[in-house]
């Protein structure tokens, strides 16, 4: 190897042990960028989090307003379905406890059945959003839920009644019992709504002794969970018995050719069977806005949140 290749080789290599030296002498520049990416993420994730909650609070008072509204909505639309269903009995001839006159006597049925509701509505939204809260404590409040839950179920008992008596008149003619989809789901849930009342009425009413605040938290649980199903459910029924009832009454008119345009023959329809779908639709929209009001979002929200 001649002189000028070792020269340039030594060259190579002071060049080299120069530059790392350099490095060496700095030591912070080869960190400077990571420790900005670092401070940066630490303002995002910062930032992230601010947004995350805010959007949170505005969610949370959104869904508490709409269930205020709800609320409103439907005591409204349970009011209303007093007075219809107090319209479709009166196109149906109505009421009368005599015998003879079964089909009027049968009216209190459905007359009641809703009332009940309608008092079912008053009790299980008496804990929600209630102007009551602000003027009652607690156990006023209690007082106040069962009371209506009780109402409830004295409008229902004598509905029953109703059904049996009309039903069970030899001048009008016998007619079987308990024969109906209708009342069978009915049965069951009057079988659901006496295990409910009675639990309250024994858990937090009028306790035993044996009753432990154990045993009160553990019924809470099931109490709070069946109120609202079993409300649900007795909307149901009286929609199935609304649809029973009309079938009675033949709410189809008579066509020439096929019914393209159904709508444009509303007027066709029997006034007891229009005046009957408006009665289903109160009590469909009814069952929906309590609902929405009694459902608690926190929880559920809180997870989503979480998770």
């Amino acid at each position: 190897m001649n002189e000028n290749t070792l020269h340039r080789s030594k060259n190579a290599l002071d060049l080299k042990a120069s530059r790392q030296l350099n490095r060496r002498d700095r030591p912070g520049d080869e960190y400077m960028s990571t420790n900005a990416l670092l401070e940066d993420g630490a303002e995002r994730v910062d930032e992230d989090a601010n947004s995350s909650e805010d959007h949170h609070e505005v969610t949370v008072d959104l869904i508490s307003k709409l269930q205020e509204s709800s609320y409103t909505i439907a005591h409204i639309l349970a009011l209303a379905a007093m007075l219809v269903v107090i319209w479709w009995i009166n196109t149906l001839g109505g009421l009368s406890w005599k015998r003879g006159q079964a089909k009027l006597v049968f009216n209190w049925h459905p007359l009641l059945m809703v009332a009940s509701f309608c008092f079912m509505t008053v009790a299980s939204l008496s804990f929600r959003f209630s102007f009551l809260q602000q003027r009652l404590d607690r156990g006023r409040l209690k007082v106040v839920h069962g009371s209506a839950w009780l109402v409830a179920a004295l409008c229902a008992v004598v509905a029953l009644l109703a059904v049996f008596r009309s039903h069970n008149d030899a001048k009008s003619g016998f007619v079987a019992n308990m024969y109906s989809f209708h009342s069978w789901i009915g049965a069951a849930v009057i079988l659901l709504y006496a295990l409910q009342f009675f639990v309250g009425l024994f858990s937090f009413a009028f306790p035993p002794r044996f009753v432990t605040p154990e045993i009160k938290a553990t019924a809470l649980l099931f109490h709070v969970f069946a109120g609202p199903l079993i409300y649900v459910l007795t909307a149901t029924t009286i929609l199935l018995g609304i649809q029973e009832k009309e079938g009675f009454i033949g709410c189809a008119y008579k066509v020439e050719s096929a019914d393209l345009f159904p709508f444009l023959n509303i007027r066709k329809i029997p006034l007891p069977c229009l005046v009957g779908h408006v009665l289903g639709f109160l009590v469909f929209s009814t069952a929906i806005t309590t609902s929405f009001a009694l459902h608690n979002f926190g929880s559920r929200y809180e997870q989503r949140r979480v998770n």
